[in-house]
């Protein structure tokens, strides 16, 4: 939390603009626009006096630097009268209405938490004129001898920037005054979007008419800013009940909680007033708090009432929001990760979890298993600490390191980039009864191995649901043939990313009618996700010899022998084209369940793709060492078949025929490589089997290993673009 502290803040919280015009101006705007400062130094002028100035910095109006700011910010000049708290004019809310951060001098409030708004003098305020010294409580480390805080003077212009910096309220990185301000990393405060509203709200919870100060608006970070001042007040659930070490500030409420620290304080000053037991709380050092401080300690609201709107006191002592537990997400419904949980939203569970699927409900500071969130484990089930990601408690992706600041943004957030697979690793999370697919290869065997390549470059995490308890979300339907429909429903269930508005893959597809007989169509608007700024669709559609870079063909004399699959017995063949562009051929099942509306298995519903054959999220290889560059599926993801591929080189075998052998054989040395079904144990359990394309060698079949066998017992031949010697194109 961040400001630096006012005299007598329990907790600083942000400040209103400070601005500087003779017309509404309002933060990083008019005057304090940094732009301004940028391209013309006219408002320059609105402040500063060369040779005239009446206070330091050449201000044109002193002596004090609250002087100065307060000719503007009286209601004279701008919009946000923080003199007297309200809002001076009707551009950005209702004239008069109270300002968010109160006032210096007065506050508009509802002190009493009851639906009456009243102007009233301040009980308590931050010093702002420089002048006067107040000591910010809790700077500085923890530390095991008592140690208040240090003392500072403060002005407006230490907590704002008044030359705008594009923060939320200008609001300094870094405070002046704070405590090791030198060696303090900026906590920068993210300014609003679209118009600033600058007057205070006010709502009912928990279904009566109780109200409550409405804090949704801030910025997620505000209290990491206010706790560069007030630095031992910052703290994470459970901490009531932990000793954090310091000899003052030792059990310390959450500050994680929806709205931080300006969940129960204002930032200016508040007109609060204090009963007999309220207002005889002591301040941390006993010579201030000699008879009590009877003052509101920046309190939003009378008699420390900001804790009742939380807590009403139960049978038992302290409990949350009154009856029936309460509405939990008055406090927490938008704090740390809360909101992914207990909202409906593109990122957690479709049916919103309730508190008590997660918290012990007779001590909502500890999860179901009575233990805090260090030691908890409530999480593990979804977030999966097992496998080669640990979910959980991996300081970098796990959830218990990232609950209060989160993983998400448009991307991911730096650092964060294998957070999915976390739970999609080879030990998966389980939700529903249904496991998250293990795509763990993809960092070391897929895509990922390429550093410009990540989960959000084909996954959109803003759409969709992402955990609806379904296996398989997507299943074919006749209608998906349809240009209109074809790709849409496909790109839902794996919430693949549009490219320029477009479906990502036309998926299922049907030549005659998706694409009516238009190859061209077919390549421009097939595969727009892996074409549109990655592969060369020239290369993998074209049969044509420049095509022939593809990896996936077949080339005279078709090394060792021609014995292998391809068209034209011995001609320059693209088989990519051969597979995808074969205009007849409908022979994947793109929804992997092994029948179509109903028909026999092995039926198929859709053209070849890229992702027949493709597993982007990465392949082992069909045995360890023998990497799969080209990421053929090896049937490491649930249901889906696998295709054997090794490198082979020629082993002439018995009788004179050409043979060819696994044992030895590297990518370097290689004459090409096999591609054969590697999961089925009938000829109707994969894509490439049976009556439907190639002959199937199955896992009794002898030849199986790749040894001494000839290229009749495997399904294609994968042959390396790059000169590897005799057999080099």
């Amino acid at each position: 939390m961040l400001i630096p502290l006012l005299r007598y803040a329990l907790v600083a919280v942000i400040v209103l603009a400070m601005l500087i015009a003779a017309t509404p101006a309002l933060a990083d705007n008019d005057l304090h626009d940094k732009d301004n400062f940028q391209t013309g130094a006219d408002s320059c002028a609105g402040c500063h006096r060369a040779h005239t100035g009446q206070a330091p910095k050449l201000l044109t109006v002193g002596p004090t630097q609250d002087q100065f700011c307060f000719s503007c910010h009286d209601g004279t000049g701008a919009e946000t009268d923080v003199v007297n708290g309200e809002l001076d004019g009707s551009t950005y809310g209702t004239s008069g209405s109270g300002l968010r951060g109160g006032g210096f001098d007065y506050a508009v409030m509802d002190v009493d938490v009851n639906g009456n708004i009243t102007s009233r003098l301040v009980t308590s305020a931050h010093t702002a004129d420089g002048i006067t010294s107040g000591t910010i409580w809790g700077s500085g480390p923890v530390n095991a001898t008592p140690d208040y805080g240090i003392a500072v003077d403060l002005a407006c212009g230490d907590c704002h920037n008044p030359h705008g910096n594009g923060n939320y309220r200008i609001l300094r990185g870094n405070p002046d005054g704070m405590a090791d301000e030198g060696n303090t990393t900026a906590v920068d405060v993210s300014d609003e979007t679209g118009t600033p509203t600058y007057e205070i709200t006010y709502n009912t919870g928990n279904g009566t008419t109780q109200y409550y100060r409405d804090v949704t608006y801030t910025p997620y970070n505000l209290d990491e800013w206010c706790s560069q001042c007030h630095t031992r007040y910052g703290a994470g659930a459970g901490q009531g009940h932990i000793h954090s070490g310091d000899a003052v500030f030792s059990y310390r409420h959450n500050t994680q909680i929806s709205g931080g620290c300006l969940r129960c304080h204002v930032a200016h000053g508040t007109s609060a007033t204090m009963g007999a037991y309220s207002g005889s709380v002591s301040l941390p050092d006993p010579m201030a708090a000699a008879g009590g401080a009877y003052d509101s300690r920046l309190l939003s609201a009378k008699n420390r009432k900001v804790c009742t709107q939380c807590h009403q006191p139960t049978g038992e002592g302290v409990g949350h929001g009154g009856a029936g537990g309460g509405d939990c997400a008055a406090c927490h419904g938008t704090s740390g990760s809360h909101a992914t949980h207990t909202t409906a939203n593109s990122k957690g569970p479709s049916t919103p979890l309730d508190c008590t699927d997660c918290h012990d409900d007779d001590n909502y500071s500890l999860f179901s298993d009575g233990l805090p969130l260090a030691t908890t484990a409530a999480c593990d089930t979804c977030h999966s600490p097992g496998g080669s990601y640990d979910g959980v408690n991996d300081p970098t992706i796990g959830a218990k390191a990232n609950w209060s600041s989160g993983v998400y943004g448009s991307p991911l957030q730096a650092g964060k980039e294998q957070w999915c697979v976390g739970c999609h690793d080879d030990d998966p999370a389980v939700i529903a009864g249904v496991s998250a697919p293990d795509v763990s290869l993809f960092w070391t065997a897929g895509h990922g191995r390429s550093a410009s390549v990540e989960c959000e470059d084909c996954h959109d995490t803003e759409t969709g649901t992402h955990i609806d308890g379904i296996p398989r979300t997507y299943e074919f339907q006749t209608s998906y043939y349809s240009p209109s429909e074809s790709g849409v429903a496909y790109a839902a269930g794996y919430r693949l990313a549009y490219v320029g508005g477009e479906v990502p893959l036309m998926i299922p597809s049907n030549y005659s009618i998706t694409f009516s007989y238009n190859a061209q169509t077919m390549k421009d608007n097939g595969f727009r996700l892996c074409f549109d700024s990655c592969h060369d669709p020239n290369s993998v559609l074209d049969d044509t010899p420049a095509s022939l870079t593809t990896n996936f063909k077949a080339t005279a004399p078709n090394p060792p022998r021609n014995y292998s699959y391809a068209w034209g017995s011995g001609a320059d063949i693209n088989e990519h084209v051969s597979h995808i562009m074969n205009y007849t051929m409908q022979t994947w099942d793109s929804d992997w369940d092994d029948t179509t509306n109903g028909a026999a298995p092995g039926s198929t519903d859709s053209m070849t793709a890229c992702s027949s054959c493709h597993n982007v999220h990465g392949a082992a290889g069909y045995q360890a060492g023998w990497p799969n560059d080209a990421m053929i599926r090896d049937g490491s993801l649930a249901g889906r078949t696998g295709y054997g591929f090794s490198y082979v080189i020629e082993d002439t075998g018995a009788g004179g025929y050409p043979m060819v052998t696994s044992i030895g054989a590297t990518k370097t040395n290689s004459t090409g490589a096999v591609l054969r079904n590697s999961t089925e144990t009938s000829s109707s359990d994969a894509m490439c089997s049976g009556s439907l394309c190639h002959g199937v060698a199955t896992q009794s079949d002898p030849s199986y290993d790749a040894t001494g066998s000839s290229w009749a017992t495997y399904l294609e031949f994968y042959r390396p673009w790059q000169d590897f010697g005799p057999y080099g194109p």
